[in-house]
């Protein structure tokens, strides 16, 4: 979050789970609405945008990026991954005074790159751990199918 406040013009960024439209994290100035409300108008912004026909790009071509312009500065909402269902998106602010919007858009994209390669490389670490736990857990599951049979000689007595 503070890389991303470190883009000059930034005011203010929001984590959001777009499946929820709830705040994850935030950082900021938020000046016209808190951080909660600020997540649940945009997913609204985001579904809509998403759900219109006449914006639809074609499925190799999905939206990434909304930009929406105003007069005092703008604001990016850049989806994860490209994938917004079930997803997080990030919403951040820019002052139109010391921000500049090119710079800005380079800037995020290249800090969200970054990001969704740590999180595949942190994936990948885990993955063989979670293989050993499944074929354990598969191991017991069918011994515990398993007739059971005749207790050994050592342990009749």
């Amino acid at each position: 979050m503070q890389r991303i406040m470190n883009i000059p013009g930034a005011r203010s960024v929001t984590l959001v789970d777009g499946a929820s439209g709830l705040a994850i994290a935030a950082s900021g100035r938020h000046a016209l609405v808190d951080e909660h409300e600020d997540a649940a108008a945009t997913t609204d912004v985001v579904r809509a945008v998403l759900d219109c026909p006449a914006l639809a790009t074609g499925r190799d071509n999905a939206i990434t990026e909304l930009i929406v312009c105003g007069t005092r500065g703008y604001h990016l909402l850049n989806l994860v991954n490209g994938d917004f269902d079930g997803q997080l998106f990030v919403h951040v602010l820019f002052d139109d005074d010391t921000g500049n919007l090119g710079m800005a858009r380079f800037q995020l994209q290249g800090i969200l790159t970054e990001l969704q390669l740590t999180v595949m490389s942190v994936e990948l670490a885990v993955q063989p751990h979670r293989l050993e736990k499944e074929r354990h857990t598969g191991m017991l599951e069918t011994l515990a199918l398993l007739p059971e049979s005749e207790p050994c000689p050592a342990e009749r007595t």
